[in-house]
């Protein structure tokens, strides 16, 4: 009975989520709050699409002529600079609004409305896959009361429903429910291989410092050679597949310039290496990850009680991504609710938010708390849209 009631619990969560983002996305776009939904960096993640399959150009020109801050010039070619992995996972989406602008005789430059209703859809329907398997993975480690509970602290109190719905086009929710995915699968008893395998191209295709991610597949790979010697052909398999969904991005390279390897963003790069702007990241007014998403606080007090095996693999990966982040040219990432890099990872920060929860849950204080950082991010996300606060 109780786990029939979760699952109800869960759905209705789900469709809420789904409807709030549906009047959202309305009340953004009625409003003149933002706009186009395929706007900004957004256009860069799309433009393969209808570039190939609509103006059958693989240099992205035809679409992206007149939008020269999407473009970086190598050796004196034009090349899009944004990887292709958005436009994978936005592909489905496209083809619809494709299809009906041929059956209605409507404009067909992956532009028009079809195109921008069914954009906002791909992000609705990203959040809401990875929400279920954010919350599939966290039943593997908690009480199913626990992960459902985990669910709206994620959606709501940090800037996840914002790249769901004001910033759909960019890459951050496709990232967050790829990731999200693979860690389900990585972290399942079965100890799956190629689907892992697969996710962990398509997370390098859609935002390629995603890609550390791969560490927890990479640990528990070594756990299991430990106890059971190293499985070479598993290995050389998992390995193939991924290099083979990678080399998509290395290919358009070569297509759109002769070379495989370039850096696409030119002068844009991790260029504070040595200088990491590791306080901004986290703790400043402008963007700081603690100051705008409070509620991934309790994550840093969760990893206090996780198990010791998950908690330092976790610490260790937040760590490494949290340095890379900080070492971006720049380190507020530009127009942005947040610091949008870590909407990517919240998979990962859910389980020392479990843990929290799980921990003290009868301690009213800690609801109290959790309920001020929600609604403090909600407020700012619309202070945000009412374009109130700094972009």
């Amino acid at each position: 009975m109780q786990q029939t009631s979760n699952g109800r619990e869960l759905f209705i969560f789900l469709i809420f989520v789904a409807f709030l983002a549906i009047i959202s996305d309305y009340y953004i776009y009625s409003h003149d709050l933002n706009g186009p939904p395929i706007r900004s960096d957004g256009v860069g993640y799309y433009a393969y699409l209808p570039s190939i399959f609509i103006y059958h150009d693989i240099s992205l020109l035809s679409f992206l002529k007149d939008k020269q801050y999407a473009l970086t010039l190598c050796d004196g070619k034009q090349i899009n600079k944004y990887p292709l992995g958005t436009a994978i996972l936005e592909a489905p989406f496209f083809f619809i609004a494709d299809r009906l602008a041929i059956l209605t005789r409507g404009q067909r430059d992956g532009y028009s409305l079809y195109y921008q209703i069914t954009q906002p859809l791909a992000g609705i329907f990203y959040l809401i896959l990875g929400l279920i398997f954010t919350y599939k993975m966290l039943v593997l480690f908690f009480p199913k009361n626990i992960a459902l509970l985990t669910l709206p602290l994620l959606t709501f109190g940090t800037g996840l429903f914002h790249y769901a719905t004001y910033d759909s086009s960019f890459s951050h929710v496709f990232s967050f429910c790829l990731i999200a995915i693979f860690l389900y699968y990585v972290l399942h008893p079965n100890k799956h291989a190629l689907i892992p395998s697969i996710l962990l191209g398509l997370i390098f295709l859609v935002r390629m410092p995603n890609a550390i991610v791969g560490i927890f597949l990479l640990w528990r790979e070594i756990n299991s050679a430990r106890a059971n010697g190293i499985p070479l052909l598993r290995w050389l398999t998992m390995l193939f597949v991924f290099l083979l969904i990678a080399s998509l991005q290395f290919v358009y390279y070569y297509l759109a310039t002769g070379y495989f390897i370039i850096w696409s963003y030119g002068g844009e790069g991790f260029t504070n290496w040595m200088r990491p702007e590791i306080i901004n990241v986290l703790f400043s007014t402008q963007k700081g990850l603690f100051i705008y998403y409070p509620v991934l606080l309790f994550s840093m007090i969760g990893l206090l009680f996780l198990r010791r095996d998950l908690s330092y693999k976790i610490i260790i990966f937040l760590v490494v991504s949290t340095y890379i982040t900080a070492s971006w040219w720049c380190w507020y990432y530009g127009g942005s609710f947040g610091m949008r890099p870590f909407v990517d990872v919240l998979a990962v920060f859910s389980m020392p938010l479990a843990m929290t929860l799980d921990k003290f849950y009868t301690k009213k204080v800690m609801w109290l708390l959790i309920g001020i950082s929600i609604a403090f991010t909600m407020f700012t996300t619309l202070l945000y849209w009412w374009r109130m606060i700094a972009w």
